[in-house]
């Protein structure tokens, strides 16, 4: 039966719980931005509440797949570190494309 080591438990939640913090600040951060009211006006509104919860599901598991790929291949720090700048990349093209 397998044992799952405890220090490995512990990095994965720490990692876990940066990419939740670098998702939430990020959208809260876009939504703040949004239509140039540079305020969180409107954002109890359902539908905002529905975007907000997708692009927060976006930039998480983009974050957790691209952790989930590199753990296994490189030490801990920049395997944290990759799929944060993964995410910004991903983030400055789409942006570009927009534009």
């Amino acid at each position: 039966m397998a044992t799952i080591n405890n220090r490995t438990k512990a990095k994965n939640l720490r990692a876990i719980m940066g990419f939740l913090i670098v998702a939430a600040g990020l959208c809260l951060f876009l939504f703040f931005i949004d239509e140039g009211h540079y305020s969180f006006q409107g954002m109890m509104h359902p539908s905002n509440l529905l975007g907000l919860g997708l692009y927060f599901a976006l930039f998480l598991g983009i974050q957790l797949l691209v952790y989930w790929f590199v753990s296994r291949k490189l030490q801990f720090g920049l395997s944290i570190f990759l799929p944060i700048l993964v995410l910004a990349v991903v983030m400055l093209a789409f942006w570009l494309l927009i534009i």
